[in-house]
């Protein structure tokens, strides 16, 4: 692996990763403000009363489950932007892998058999884009 890809890669996952923390943390925020007003919604109607006692276990049983749920939330945000970063770092190492540093390769095989002096040598492989332009007719 040469430095050039390294570099490329890393700055990418990176950024992904970034993005993918900053993502579940808005959210986590913003879930955790929701959640406390529902929960003290909850609170103030079983403090004061104004449920029957088989919708006061009801609320507690729903406040019990939007709290687990609500919790494991971010978590759960932050795994998927993990995946995401994970899949795209892949499909972007290979498509540059072969549209970029394979062609550069190429290149740098052929400039050192001119330079050794074989005045015929010719640039082979596949050459993509404006990489085409280098790789000759």
């Amino acid at each position: 692996m040469n430095s050039l890809f390294v570099r490329i890669i890393a700055t990418t996952v990176a950024g992904l990763l970034l993005v993918t923390i900053l993502g579940a943390a808005v959210c986590a925020w913003r879930l955790d403000g929701l959640a406390d007003d529902a929960m003290r919604s909850l609170e103030t109607a079983l403090s004061q009363g104004q449920v029957a006692p088989e919708a006061a276990q009801a609320l507690r049983d729903a406040k019990a489950v939007l709290s687990g749920r609500l919790g494991g939330l971010p978590l759960a945000l932050f795994a998927v932007g993990l995946g995401a970063t994970v899949l795209v770092s892949g499909i972007l190492a290979l498509v540059l892998r072969a549209n970029l540093l394979e062609p550069l390769k190429a290149l740098a095989a052929f400039a050192a058999r001119v330079a050794a002096g074989d005045l015929s040598a010719t640039v082979s492989g596949r050459f993509v884009g404006h990489m085409e332009t280098l790789g000759g007719p």
